[in-house]
């Protein structure tokens, strides 16, 4: 299969899917003059507007990355001006008249008004309050998870971590000692790493951590790819719920889907709706 025959495929993808989805994209064009939506290519007359190869391009399946940017947009041009030629020759020989377009235009059509009617309902009911309320319950319904506080001190042999575990036992000073002898990073903070979660760390790293209890330190040496850990656990606790700001988009798409099924239910209770499933199962005549 030919490049420009997979690109040709993808962009009429796009475009269908364009047609189907983009209401946000088409109220933009009905505030925006040519000033803000100028015009890229003139048709036989029929203008190309920006706009629509700005949402031809944010459409474009990922292997598109892989080409810079002035070359996609070369590509996704060609391709629109390639789909106002064919469309308006279609239009010459009639084809807009064809009761099959018709038919598959009335379908687009009414999932087009779908998508921009619950665009705008459920902007209307997206408020800053509901949002948070949504925050909150999704934050009470969290189950917390535990962190540790630790520090460790990072070399590359067992025999030099078996070393510090004894300097350690004499008395020496655990930060000092990661400033003078850990090779990590954080040996500048005499080798502390601050609360993290299980999940945050290396699994032989964190079993080793959570397994000790506060002010408690590792008497074997832990290896991980890095080299050989002493560890000290200074404090445990549940970790607090991640901040609004940080689940904001979570938050505002899970709200979203929740009042959009509350939307089409108050939809059905208020319509008369005459089912015959049976009828999907009979052969076609």
């Amino acid at each position: 299969m030919s490049m420009r025959f997979q690109i040709r495929r993808a962009l009429s993808a796009a475009s269908t899917a364009a047609i189907v989805f983009s209401a946000s994209a088409l109220a933009a064009e009905e505030v925006a003059g040519e000033d803000e939506d100028p015009v890229v290519a003139i048709v036989d007359g029929a203008k190309i507007m920006k706009s629509e190869a700005v949402d031809a391009t944010s459409r474009l399946p990922a292997q598109f990355d892989q080409f810079p940017p002035d070359v996609r947009n070369r590509i996704v041009l060609r391709s629109l001006i390639d789909t106002k030629l064919t469309a308006n020759e279609a239009r010459v020989r009639g084809f807009h008249e064809d009761p099959e377009y018709v038919e598959r235009l009335a379908g687009i059509a009414e999932q087009l008004l779908e998508r921009m009617f619950m665009l705008d309902a459920i902007k209307e009911r997206i408020t800053e309050a509901a949002l948070k309320e949504h925050y909150e319950t999704t934050v009470a319904g969290l189950v917390p998870e535990i962190e540790v506080h630790a520090r460790h001190i990072l070399v590359t042999t067992e025999a030099e971590a078996l070393e510090i575990v004894d300097e350690l036992d004499k008395g020496a000073d655990f930060a000092e000692l990661a400033k003078a002898r850990s090779i990590g990073p954080s040996s500048t903070a005499g080798g502390d790493l601050n609360y993290f979660t299980r999940s945050g760390m290396m699994p032989e790293f964190a079993d080793a951590a959570f397994a000790l209890e506060i002010d408690q330190m590792t008497r074997r040496p832990i290896q991980t790819q890095f080299g050989w850990h002493v560890i000290h656990v200074i404090d445990r606790r549940e970790a607090p719920p991640p901040s609004f700001e940080a689940m904001e988009a979570t938050v505002r798409e899970e709200l979203s889907q929740v009042i959009g099924a509350g939307i089409i239910e108050e939809l059905r209770a208020s319509a008369t709706i005459e089912q015959f499933p049976d009828t999907l199962l009979a052969p076609a005549r």
